[in-house]
């Protein structure tokens, strides 16, 4: 069986793509469009072909696109989205058209589904989420048949649910029916499900090896791997829409939707894959063997997928797939978990929390040097300078052991912990032997680390703790600055892309003048290519205040060349 990750809510928004209405016939047919009207008797149906009229009595399903809106704790309307902007949404209800301020109001997506008969079958998107919860907690205790219930509820809603497909095929494998899992593994594989390093090794289907069905979908694994990036590329278009710019990479293995220019995703490209080579070559010895979906949305579409939830991004590994508005450090950090669980999935190993993120944010501030990924020290070492000069940071006997949700209850500690942790295992040059000791000899003994972390340093925990907290203390941000009186240009950035994006433009500086804005993707300047900060101080010592440079800046689809004269920085 198939277990799903922590963002279940937010896969099932990209995976279970809305978008038009369907029918499906007894016959086996299914057309898609938008359905105009129902009246027990036909069926009226707008698709990009003509009206089809359908007799109720040659419906099996249809299923109509439709939206909740919950305003407040109680009241909860249902009907169809007219129209939406920034600042209110119009919806068709039971009671006429009605229009809400978004500010006071939730909306979900869901699908009616109806029979023939008109009998009805609401799931949304939480709904399927709990009912996948619900079967899975069935599989794990043995109670087949009610799984299969359970699977057959979310697929008829959602029929090409891949997860609802394979878990649905493993019951039927444990309970004998060949045939069934046979078909209901295909059905997973043409729906996308092509995680065939799992499906080699899940016992579940181990009485179906033999099948035909199951030998032809090895033997063509690589076709249907590549169908399938090329249907969640389908999905995300009709997710994100026209003006996204999708890619595939079949070298690679990266599925892109991205809202950059054609040259930004070419730069994000070549960054990630230098990374991952330097990882791959340091670190996680174990490469992906399936796609990985990188998503870059507007920061708009992001907060439609979480909310106001305070984070950046995530990678969920049960849809492979990457989301962050970032182009910069929040992307590196979700890609580092995409070669980090690959790692994992090789070595049939789930590490806690503290490593996992450890190694997100101990890299997401880095640059490859010589081939390999190196570090730098970011904002975090002053959360965790902070807790250990308060006297509140979590002891590493305790801190090691945290499961996931405690370990979230106290995030912005923790993340700093993981970083500030694996930082100086790196700085010790002890990052890669902590993990070969801990993946290859001490994982099966103690998973939680600490007896790699013994191990690799010759110390007792206690000890290690002692050191690493007077390591804390005296660590700072080796950061290069332009003195006092030099020159001066009036931009906060972050490296991006292969360059340095601009995060804020000071009003009234050098940088404002030349006409440089938020956003702003710096590749070169006077045709010198620079990616960090370290780059810029560089360049910037080596002019004085009244120089002219020009600048080669991205935005958006143009690029654009712009000539800056430095100012006098005063402080």
């Amino acid at each position: 069986m198939k277990k799903l990750g922590i963002f279940l809510c937010v896969l099932s928004v990209l995976s279970l793509v809305f978008g038009e209405d369907a029918v499906r016939t007894k016959d086996g047919k299914r057309f898609s469009g938008e359905i105009q009207k129902f009246d027990g008797k036909i069926l009226v149906l707008k698709t990009k072909y003509g009206t089809l009229e359908i007799p109720a009595g040659d419906i099996e399903f249809f299923e109509k696109e439709m939206w909740r809106v919950k305003i407040g704790k109680r009241q909860v309307i249902e009907g169809e989205v007219i129209e939406e902007d920034k600042e209110k949404v119009r919806f068709r209800t039971p009671y006429g058209e009605l229009t809400f301020p978004k500010k006071e109001v939730e909306l979900e997506k869901f699908k009616k589904v109806m029979k023939g008969t008109g009998e009805e079958i609401t799931v949304s998107q939480e709904e399927a989420a709990q009912l996948h919860r619900q079967a899975l907690a069935l599989l794990q205790q043995k109670k087949f048949d009610e799984a299969i219930k359970v699977y057959e509820r979310i697929l008829i809603v959602f029929p090409e649910d891949e997860i609802a497909l394979y878990n649905t095929a493993c019951a039927y494998a444990l309970k004998g029916d060949r045939e069934a899992a046979a078909e209901y593994l295909k059905r997973s594989v043409l729906a996308g499900y092509v995680d065939f390093r799992h499906m080699e090794r899940d016992t579940d289907l181990d009485s179906i090896r033999e099948h035909p069905t199951y030998k032809e979908i090895m033997e063509k694994k690589e076709e249907y791997e590549y169908k399938a990036a090329h249907k969640r590329l389908e999905g995300l278009k009709k997710r994100f829409g026209e003006n996204y710019l999708y890619k595939i990479d079949q070298e690679s293995r990266l599925i892109f939707a991205t809202n950059t220019s054609e040259e930004i995703l070419e730069r994000l490209k070549k960054v990630l894959l230098e990374f991952a080579q330097a990882q791959w070559g340091y670190l996680f010895k174990n490469k992906p063997t399936y796609y990985i979906t990188i998503v870059l949305p507007t920061t708009e579409d992001f907060r439609k997928l979480v909310g106001n939830q305070a984070i950046g991004g995530f990678y969920n590994h049960a849809s492979r797939t990457l989301i962050t508005p970032s182009i910069g450090g929040a992307l590196i950090h979700e890609f580092t978990h995409a070669l980090h669980f690959a790692d994992m999935d090789a070595r049939r190993q789930q590490h806690p929390s503290w490593i996992v993120e450890g190694f997100s944010t101990c890299f997401e501030t880095s640059e490859v040097r010589d081939g390999k990924p190196c570090p730098k020290q970011n904002y975090r070492l002053s959360v965790v300078q902070q807790a250990v000069a308060a006297g509140n940071f979590i002891p590493l006997e305790r801190f090691f052991r945290l499961n996931h949700q405690q370990y979230m209850q106290n995030a912005s500690l923790c993340y700093a912990m993981s970083r500030s942790i694996m930082f100086y295992l790196w700085r010790n040059d002890l990052l890669v032997k902590f993990y070969q000791t801990y993946t290859e000899e001490e994982y099966g003994k103690d998973s939680s680390g600490r007896s790699a972390i013994e191990k690799v340093s010759g110390k007792k925990l206690d000890e290690f703790q002692k050191e690493w907290v007077e390591w804390v203390k005296n660590e700072k941000i080796d950061e290069k600055r332009v003195a006092k009186g030099g020159p001066f240009m009036g931009i906060a950035s972050s490296p991006a892309a292969g360059g340095l994006q601009i995060m804020q433009v000071v009003a009234g500086s050098p940088a404002e003048k030349a006409g440089l804005k938020a956003g702003d993707l710096v590749t070169s300047i006077d045709g010198q290519p620079v990616a960090s900060q370290e780059q810029l101080v560089e360049l910037l010592m080596m002019h004085k205040p009244g120089d002219v440079l020009e600048l080669e800046v991205i935005r958006g689809a143009e690029k654009l060349r712009l000539k800056i004269e430095l100012g006098t920085r005063e402080e």
